[in-house]
């Protein structure tokens, strides 16, 4: 059994249509669509690099690493957050930097 360590932002039970609160749409996430999560509890790391924050790894509450390739720096930090939404960003608010193109979707959170 894995403790949480941030009771408080654990998710609260969740009623109808969510009985499932891990359960997400695949293939919609697979295709860039917007995504609605039921309150799922994750922690985020994030890296701040010439003014920019960059994320480089979530952790989902049952404890497995989703990773995006890069290296944590020593500006890095993690960040407990509940995500509610997968929202996909449009081509024209990414601003030609290369290492932008590695965050297709964006995680909209309630902290």
């Amino acid at each position: 059994m894995t403790t949480d360590p941030y009771p408080q932002y654990s998710p609260q039970e969740l009623g109808p249509p969510y009985e499932n609160a891990f359960n997400v749409d695949l293939a919609a996430l697979a295709t860039g669509d917007t995504i609605e999560l039921p309150c799922v509890s994750t922690e985020l790391m994030i890296s701040g690099q010439a003014g920019k924050a960059s994320l480089l790894m979530f952790t989902l509450k049952s404890g497995q690493e989703m990773a995006f390739g890069l290296a944590a720096g020593t500006g890095s930090v993690r960040v407990p957050v509940r995500a509610t939404q997968i929202k996909k960003v449009p081509v024209e608010d990414i601003d030609g930097d290369p290492s932008s193109y590695a965050l297709p979707l964006a995680i909209v959170a309630l902290w």
